[in-house]
């Protein structure tokens, strides 16, 4: 293991072992383990505070499609999903990323849960996402996914954006 953040890893058996993060933050730990047949396994562990998670503020992550239809909707989901883990990457806490998909029930981050995605891409939920959960966030990052173009964002079937001069 690479510790830059000063982790250690506690063996529990000759198969499992604990990682425990260092006091050192905004650093990368590198742990790294080979198997019988010599096949490598790596993972970069991003050591983050618990101020520097506040000091992130809130994000919101809306993904938009014209419908069910769409073509661009898988481009669209990976780019929003992308998105997701690189503000997840940078310290923001799932408690402070308001996520917005027509595709709510899935696991992006592949923990096993439908933990990520908060709610449908829908009007109502756009607007408590501004009104309501962002009103206490010192900082505010707004991550805004959709198929383009010159005409107003489509957030839903239903919904859409124009930009105002």
């Amino acid at each position: 293991m690479t510790h830059a953040a000063g982790g250690s890893i506690e063996w529990l058996n000759p198969t499992s072992a604990l990682y425990r993060a260092g006091s050192e933050t905004s650093r990368i730990d590198l742990i790294e383990a080979w198997d019988d047949g010599d096949r490598l396994g790596r993972a970069w562990a991003t050591v983050i505070s618990p101020e520097a998670v506040e000091r992130a503020g809130k994000a919101i992550v809306i993904a938009g499609r014209k419908g069910p239809d769409d073509t661009l909707w898988p481009t669209t989901d990976y780019l929003a999903n992308l998105g997701y883990g690189v503000l997840r990457h940078r310290g923001f806490a799932k408690r402070n990323i308001m996520y917005l998909s027509p595709e709510p029930d899935r696991d992006i981050d592949g923990n096993g849960r439908l933990d990520d995605i908060n709610f449908r891409t829908e009007f109502t939920h756009c607007a408590e996402a501004f009104t309501n959960w962002a009103t206490t966030a010192t900082n505010l990052f707004i991550y805004l996914v959709d198929h383009g173009g010159k005409h107003p964002r489509r957030v839903s079937t239903s919904v859409s954006t124009r930009r105002r001069n």
